[in-house]
């Protein structure tokens, strides 16, 4: 969709210096989220080692005990009789006392990585919250509004002047941030359209219509929908939705062209 020259841009959707920072910041909690989730994956892993190691260890611990009962049952026995099987039963001890001790250095370790991570990981938790407080420069409700209503009508600008690239992010933005995310989810669905991609165009639409189904952009919305439908040959599900617009809003434009189509 993009010539070589403008992937080669640092500027590549070619936003203003406001949406460059707003994106800017998108980008940065996105990759706080990425790490954050990686180090809890990282400590689930090494918590269930953990709970491994332990298991290991009540296991010897049990053995030890089952051998030192032997070894005191030996002990009410005659000595002539029993020097042979008390000295494997040492020996044994011995060993499983060894064993036993390179596994606790070994949950010692593990146990101190886990609580390194955990500390790493609240200090990466309360550094995101921190960015975020530090960029979110709005300080009430009324101004991060009046910021998302700057960036739809700026959104909506750029895609009446079919400048779908520097559009989609901004609508992109706007359906995360949960700000009309109807109206959002319809013009990415107008924009995919456009674009001849039809499959994304259809899932933008359900998502809109699911959100809010009384917008005046309805009849033009289940129009593309059908026609959609109708380019990825499903003759089936373009029928039924242009037989809905025909029913639901006749006397528009829209309905007159659907029944050239039916």
């Amino acid at each position: 969709m993009f010539g070589a020259g403008d992937l080669k841009s640092d500027n590549p959707y070619g936003l203003s210096e406001s949406e460059k920072v707003v994106f800017a910041n998108k980008k940065a909690t996105l990759e706080n989220r990425r790490q954050i989730k990686a180090l809890k994956v990282k400590i689930d892993d090494l918590q269930e080692s953990l709970e491994g190691l332990r298991s290991v260890v009540v296991s010897l611990s049990e053995k030890m005990g089952k051998t030192g009962a032997k070894l005191h049952a030996l002990d009410t026995r005659p000595q002539s009789d029993t020097t042979t099987e008390i000295n494997a039963l040492k020996e044994e001890i011995a060993a499983q006392k060894a064993q036993n001790e390179k596994i606790l250095k070994a949950l010692r370790k593990l146990t101190m990585m886990v609580e390194s991570i955990n500390s790493d990981y609240v200090s990466q938790s309360e550094l995101a919250g921190l960015k975020k407080k530090v960029k979110s420069k709005p300080t009430s409700k009324k101004s991060v509004s009046k910021s998302n209503k700057a960036l739809l009508k700026d959104a909506i600008k750029y895609y009446r002047a079919k400048k779908y690239q520097k559009a989609i992010p901004l609508f992109e933005m706007l359906a995360e941030q949960n700000y009309k995310r109807a109206t959002s989810n319809y013009y990415l669905g107008e924009m995919a359209y456009y674009q001849k991609r039809y499959a994304d165009a259809i899932d933008y639409f359900k998502e809109s219509a699911s959100l809010y189904d009384k917008a005046s952009y309805m009849p033009t919305l289940l129009l593309h929908t059908a026609l959609s439908f109708k380019k990825l040959g499903d003759a089936e599900n373009a029928k039924r939705f242009l037989e809905a617009i025909v029913a639901t809003y006749p006397d528009t434009a829209q309905a007159k062209m659907a029944k050239k189509y039916i």
